[in-house]
């Protein structure tokens, strides 16, 4: 499996910026660049949290279709294969990723992980849907992340 640093340069062709860590990014994305991330998804050590901020997005999770819309937060877990099988064409999303190893090494990490997943460990899907206002709060600090 790639390490974030390893897959972004697979999947956007560089680091994000000069003396990057490879250790978190967040990014917003749209329909084109989350299909062109999937190529190599199934391959990433890294957790992705996918908060949809406009239209939709139809995937194979573990052998089930998972539809993900407006205020859907979508955690991926490493080495987890995914298909996009497709979305809308005003699909939007923020996306903070954190590399494996980081996510073991920090603990404000590491509980964020946790936190994130103790609702959705006895769901079958990797989902939570956000009421609208901590989706908002949610999506503003994922883009101070970006700044």
């Amino acid at each position: 499996m790639y390490t974030l640093k390893e897959w972004l340069k697979l999947t956007i062709g560089n680091e994000p910026y000069e003396g990057w860590d490879g250790k978190m990014f967040c990014s917003e994305n749209d329909l084109a660049m989350t299909q062109k991330t999937n190529i190599t998804q199934g391959f990433a050590a890294c957790y992705i949290f996918t908060l949809v901020t406009c239209g939709w997005l139809r995937m194979r999770y573990n052998d089930r279709e998972l539809m993900i819309q407006k205020d859907d937060l979508y955690i991926y877990s490493p080495g987890l294969a995914v298909t996009i099988l497709d979305g809308s064409a005003d699909y939007q999303s923020v996306c903070l990723m954190v590399d494996e190893s980081t996510s073991l090494e920090s603990p404000a990490v590491r509980d964020m992980v946790s936190l994130a997943y103790m609702p959705i460990a006895q769901l079958s899907t990797p989902t939570v849907r956000l009421q609208s206002e901590q989706a908002h709060t949610f999506e503003a600090r994922m883009r101070e992340m970006i700044g």
